[in-house]
């Protein structure tokens, strides 16, 4: 190996003498469908959670960083029509309008 290339494997933090693993088809295939079913799993575990958010008897809202309403739950909507009269927007525009709709 050049002097330089050792040079920059050690300025890097790399062993020069570091061998690779190449990976053949099947190597590629499993850690595909490794990462497949973890991404499946993931996303029906959302789907769970999305569920029981809907369905509990709890007012839940979430917002983003910027405080904007990115949902409401049946619930809230229930909740938020007995005092609608009250609310600078209608139901409808809660989401997607700023949580300090609550504060003025």
């Amino acid at each position: 190996m050049g002097k330089i290339k050792l040079f920059i494997a050690k300025l890097l933090g790399i062993n020069p003498e570091m061998q690779v693993k190449s990976l053949d088809n099947n190597d590629h295939n499993e850690l595909i469908a490794a990462k497949d079913a973890e991404i499946n799993s993931l996303k029906n575990d959302l789907f769970q959670y999305k569920q029981i958010i809907e369905v509990i008897p709890v007012n839940v809202m979430f917002a983003n960083l910027d405080g904007q309403i990115t949902y409401v739950n049946e619930r809230s909507t229930q909740t938020l029509k007995a005092v609608e009269k009250l609310l600078p927007v209608s139901i409808n525009k809660v989401k997607g309008s700023n949580y300090d709709i609550f504060h003025s």
